[in-house]
């Protein structure tokens, strides 16, 4: 499932059984949106979708889809409801995409707010009663019980759900790439750093930042992609490194080799989503709102004496590898999408 936001500021919903061809567009009565942060998109592991938006200042839209993939060339699958529900987040102003993730039967998001030139200000939570998709609490911030304060973000949040608990993964204040821990979605462990500038600064790059964070959970294993870029004079580069983690607090880096966006020049924020063997990222192209594009590559292990046939990636030990990316191809029923957008990308499972 991909999700981005028009030209038109219409959110757009495409789905494909296989990352490369894409089928099922859906728009929500609308517009919906103004804003380049992009949407979140989440999948509940059973037969429910959520994208949800920053609509408006002080509100979130969002849609609920019901329905599985079948396998191309079948062109069925998600049925979403027609017109889009409304969050109120007020007193609170989202300054960031909201990050959406089902667990423990209920929806839980999360967003950075203002406080200042960057999201500074307390991450928010908002969470769903029980089984329940249209009854929401109101905001709260999340809780670090060390730290009155809250918790503090550069950037947009990631959020995700596997093996009973919320994982968080962002930039904190001082550039340090952080995960936390969570059963409720409400009350966080002390932050675990991932990784901190100074573990990859030296005198050829001497400053890093971390920008769009992707968190999924995949394979019984928590993947963190995070974009890692250096200053230049009229911006910032780089690329993405990921991470995995079985418990959102031991972290090692992937073997991460990503010929990706290598031939179209981007837009706004990656959307990056990881399978059963397979990885997928999804962006912008152009500087004018080029329509959406895709590459996919398969996610293999590392084994002392490769297997005969290939594994099939699943719960194998190792470092996962990324290889094989497809050349980046433009979605071609995708509406020309809203320049500097960022992507949503997940999986079914």
């Amino acid at each position: 499932m991909i999700a981005s936001t028009g030209a038109d500021g219409k959110i757009n919903v495409l789905q494909s059984g296989d990352g490369l061809s894409w089928w099922r567009p859906y728009s929500p009565s609308g517009p919906n949106s103004t804003s380049t942060m992009g949407p979140g998109l989440a999948h509940d592991a059973g037969v429910a979708w959520m994208v949800m938006w920053m609509a408006q200042p002080g509100k979130l839209g969002y849609i609920v889809g019901l329905g599985n993939f079948p396998p191309p060339p079948a062109t069925g699958g998600i049925n979403w409801q027609s017109s889009p529900d409304t969050i109120d987040t007020r007193p609170t102003l989202a300054a960031t995409a909201p990050a959406v993730a089902f667990g423990n039967n209920r929806w839980v998001v999360m967003y950075g707010t203002s406080g200042g030139i960057i999201p500074s200000g307390p991450i928010q939570v908002i969470r769903s009663d029980v089984n329940s998709s249209t009854s929401w609490s109101a905001p709260v911030a999340a809780i670090d019980p060390n730290d009155p304060s809250g918790i503090h973000a550069r950037a947009a949040p990631a959020l995700a759900f596997g093996r009973g608990i919320f994982l968080l993964v962002y930039a904190d204040l001082q550039w340090n790439l952080v995960a936390r821990t969570s059963t409720d979605g409400l009350i966080w462990s002390a932050p675990v750093i991932i990784e901190t500038p100074a573990d990859v600064t030296n005198l050829l790059v001497p400053q890093v930042f971390y920008g769009t964070v992707a968190l999924h959970f995949a394979n019984d294993t928590f993947f963190a992609a995070a974009e890692r870029g250096i200053p230049i004079p009229r911006g910032i580069t780089g690329g993405y490194v990921v991470f995995e983690s079985q418990d959102g607090q031991s972290w090692h880096a992937a073997n991460w080799l990503t010929p990706v966006m290598t031939d179209l020049t981007v837009s706004g924020g990656a959307g990056i989503a990881f399978g059963q063997c397979k990885a997928i990222v999804g962006f912008v192209s152009g500087q004018s709102g080029a329509n959406v594009s895709t590459v996919t590559g398969w996610d293999r292990h590392r084994f002392p004496t490769p297997p005969t046939p290939t594994p099939d990636c699943v719960s194998q030990l190792g470092i996962a590898t990324f290889l094989d990316f497809d050349t980046p191809v433009p979605i071609r029923n995708m509406p020309t999408a809203m320049s500097g957008t960022a992507v949503a990308l997940a999986f079914s499972q």
